[in-house]
């Protein structure tokens, strides 16, 4: 905050007000954000993984209360790409896809708990809909131009995506899929079976890189304090070439995505109603400075726009999605892993 605040008022001073969340004084504040975030999560896991019983249980939530404002700076930090005006493009989803799983899976696998995934996205689901419920209670009007709309009190944040319904998803089916493994024959069973998902498998290929390098590479030491460092450094070494994990991360990274197009698409036509247009959903709430021409204000769908302006570049974007949510809980669950072994 000491850096990004000047940072900040002198880029305004500079450029002129705006209201773009990505921005290089914003990125520097959300960086500090996630830093005390991930600070605060790491002093917690050095003493749960040295704790038992309800000391334990309560630090366990209070990493996943961590977890879940981890969540909420990320899907702040994508609110203009994961708006109700183009959720009926795979771009969207794609966006939610890209590192949402990471953080999901990392927590989860570290806390142990059944429902991690839900209990943290739930946080991020409360405090977006306490945003939208409470904010609108104070008074506010603009002080600058263009005004296109009439706004008499402040303006919240938009209704949450509905990703609780994956998160709740995959805890539900990660007991059925936490075991799974592929050797001997079942290995070549597998690819015949993966064929559809060839391209999204593509992310295995730097692994069997590793894996082939590794015997030239795994008596290498640093010696003293340099090994440390090291392993930190080589941390996507430790994505190894595990069929069961690779097949573990497949099977989520598509529930994940699928589940939340299910879920999102149709109530993206809700948002766009009526219906929505209260307090409780907020979709009447309008940015002061946009015109009556904008998607938002006229309640319609954009279907095409320059990251996804063809139809070809829907299912493009909808495969990225795919891989995205693949890679990111694979990497997830290596995270997890080392977090389960911090102890100090």
């Amino acid at each position: 905050m000491l850096i990004s605040a000047p940072f900040d008022n002198w880029w305004h001073d500079a450029y002129g007000l705006d209201v773009k969340i990505i921005s290089p004084p914003h990125m520097v504040l959300a960086l500090g954000i996630a830093g005390i975030l991930w600070g605060g999560a790491i002093l917690i896991l050095g003493e749960m993984n040295r704790a038992d019983g309800r000391l334990r249980q309560r630090l366990e939530m209070m990493l996943l209360i961590s977890g879940g404002l981890l969540v909420t700076l990320d899907m702040i930090l994508k609110l203009h790409d994961t708006s109700r005006t183009v959720m009926h493009t795979a771009y969207p989803y794609m966006v939610a896809a890209i590192g949402l799983p990471l953080w999901l899976e990392a927590i989860a696998r570290a806390s142990g708990r059944r429902w991690a995934r839900t209990t943290m996205v739930a946080v991020y689901t409360v405090g977006f809909m306490l945003l939208v419920w409470i904010v609108p209670l104070f008074p506010g009007e603009p002080k600058l131009g263009p005004v296109y709309q009439r706004v008499t009190h402040m303006l919240p944040l938009y209704f949450p995506l509905l990703i609780i319904v994956p998160a709740f998803a995959l805890d539900l089916l990660w007991p059925k899929i936490k075991n799974l493994d592929l050797g001997g024959s079942g290995r070549k069973y597998f690819k015949i079976w993966a064929l559809p998902l060839f391209f999204p498998l593509l992310i295995i290929f730097p692994a069997i890189v590793l894996d082939l390098h590794w015997p030239k590479m795994k008596n290498l030491d640093l010696g003293g304090t340099g090994r440390k460092y090291f392993k930190i450094w080589a941390l996507p070494r430790r994505l190894e070439f595990e069929w069961g994990k690779w097949l573990q991360s497949v099977l989520a990274g598509i529930a994940f995505v699928v589940v939340l197009m299910a879920v999102q698409w149709p109530f993206a036509d809700f948002l766009m109603s009526p219906a929505s247009r209260n307090w409780m959903f907020g979709t009447h709430y309008l940015y002061y400075g946009m015109p009556p021409t904008a998607h938002e204000v006229r309640y319609e769908f954009v279907r095409f726009f320059p990251l996804e302006a063809t139809t070809l570049a829907f299912f493009r974007n909808l495969g990225l999605a795919f891989v995205a949510a693949i890679f990111s809980t694979r990497l997830g669950m290596t995270w997890g892993n080392w977090m389960r072994e911090v102890r100090r």
